[in-house]
């Protein structure tokens, strides 16, 4: 995160050596990716996870007002977010602190939070982009697609693999769209256990060009055709050449 000129006054910070406002964010990262699957020391850290643990307090209202003062010729951080992003987007960026806050009131980790990878996953990361996919594309970069889905056949997919469908309009295989208003048709309602509220679930994927059909007038159906007789591996094979989901969308209904 790029710096930020100004810390909100209700915000305690973490208790850490060399801890300053500057360093703010950086203590955020180190606290979290202790969480990481491939750290060695993660069980030894949750068993002394408790709440209350920690003495950092976010006051969304406090960080929206100082992400607003932002000034748009920011020096980018390494996350490369620009500093008009962060004065122009202050409420979108800053909703993300609530589940931190929540994590750290309660002394858990949400699994997904531990489990959830995606780069080097496939063995290399071009399909993906750079750190600045959002601004920019490129060579070698796989176009975004959506799939509307249930609750359970996202955790399948994530947990798994694509598989195809029995046959539809244009023929068997792994159907997604560029429009996510299209993706939304078809995305399942579902209610939440936390907090009672009703959801629907969107995945967003990369889709290799090489291997997708366009279908229908406005060609926003794109298909990876699975053809039938294949084995479990040679499918999960066929897929994760063609289609790869990277962001679970979730919006409340």
């Amino acid at each position: 995160m790029a710096a930020v000129n100004t810390v909100p006054t209700s915000c305690k910070l973490i208790q850490v050596a060399s801890s300053s406002p500057a360093a703010l964010p950086n203590d955020l990262i180190s606290f979290f990716t202790r969480f990481e699957t491939d750290n060695i020391q993660l069980k030894e850290v949750l068993s002394k996870f408790k709440p209350g643990d920690s003495s950092l307090t976010i006051n969304i209202k406090d960080l929206v007002g100082a992400l607003k003062k932002t000034k748009v010729n920011t020096a980018t951080g390494p996350d490369n977010i620009s500093g008009r992003t962060m004065k122009y987007c202050a409420e979108q960026l800053c909703g993300v602190f609530q589940l931190f806050q929540r994590s750290l009131d309660d002394g858990t980790v949400p699994q997904l939070w531990k489990d959830s990878k995606v780069l080097d996953k496939y063995g290399e990361n071009t399909w993906l982009g750079n750190r600045r996919r959002s601004t920019e594309s490129v060579p070698g970069e796989w176009p975004v697609s959506y799939h509307g889905t249930s609750k359970e056949g996202a955790e399948g997919i994530i947990e798994g693999f694509y598989k195809p469908g029995s046959g539809d309009v244009y023929g068997r295989g792994i159907y997604s769209t560029p429009n996510i208003t299209e993706a939304r048709k078809y995305a399942k309602k579902f209610t939440s256990k936390n907090d009672g509220k009703r959801y629907k679930v969107v995945l967003q994927n990369r889709i290799n060009p090489a291997y997708r059909k366009k279908h229908r007038k406005n060609r926003d159906y794109w298909l990876v055709p699975i053809s039938k007789g294949k084995s479990v591996t040679e499918v999960q094979k066929m897929v994760e050449r063609a289609i790869r989901p990277y962001g679970l969308l979730v919006k409340e209904v």
